[in-house]
């Protein structure tokens, strides 16, 4: 048999798609209804439940699901029985992708951001909530100049916007006023200054230190 799978993931996947025989469809059929459930579970979970949000596993499937397999859907098909080659294999390879990624579970974003959130205030000793640190983090994924930066360089950025915010605070309360500008505010300035190239290479420095 053509087909095989791999150790990625629990569910040990199907890898070389490519090789798929005539015979072996009905496996990948019966595979790709298996995950179909998986992913769909974990979907509905990630709507209802999430704290953070999408996850980025969760956006992918989402972006696949509006574009790739014809018509706009919010769910994988969990009947394929009509599929074609093509279809099945393209439907079983975003599957494959959602199910073995850890933020396909509500748990395993928690996790991640939980994790990256302690380390950002190890390393910055910044005051933000879990909850402003998140919505920093997604204005800066958001702009098309930071998608392709590391992980790290998500520090740089959000570390001078928190000092200043603090700052702000500080020489606010010493004078029994509230601070002019929110940290949401002064993050986006901070988004606004640093575009482009200038912004790219000043993440990316940061992130190789």
């Amino acid at each position: 048999m053509a087909l095989r799978r791999s150790k990625r993931g629990r569910y040990g996947v199907f890898e070389n798609l490519g090789e798929v025989t005539r015979d072996e469809l009905e496996t990948l059929r019966a595979e790709t209804r298996r995950l179909a459930k998986v992913a769909n579970q974990r979907l509905v979970r990630m709507d209802r439940e999430s704290r953070f949000g999408l996850s980025p596993a969760a956006r992918r499937a989402y972006e696949d699901l509006r574009t790739e397999f014809g018509a706009p859907r919010r769910r994988y098909r969990e009947s394929v029985a009509t599929a074609s080659r093509e279809e099945l294999i393209r439907e079983y390879k975003s599957l494959r992708e959602f199910v073995t990624a850890k933020t396909s579970t509500v748990g395993g974003y928690t996790k991640l951001i939980e994790d990256r959130y302690k380390a950002f205030k190890e390393y910055t000793g910044a005051e933000l909530s879990i909850d402003e640190y998140v919505d920093a983090w997604a204005k800066i994924t958001a702009d098309d100049n930071a998608k392709e930066t590391f992980y790290r360089s998500q520090f740089a950025l959000i570390k001078e916007a928190a000092e200043t915010w603090n700052a702000e605070k500080a020489q606010a309360s010493e004078e029994g006023k509230d601070p002019e500008t929110s940290f949401q505010e002064i993050l986006q300035g901070k988004l606004t200054e640093w575009n482009g190239k200038s912004f790219i290479m000043t993440l990316r420095s940061a992130a190789e230190k």
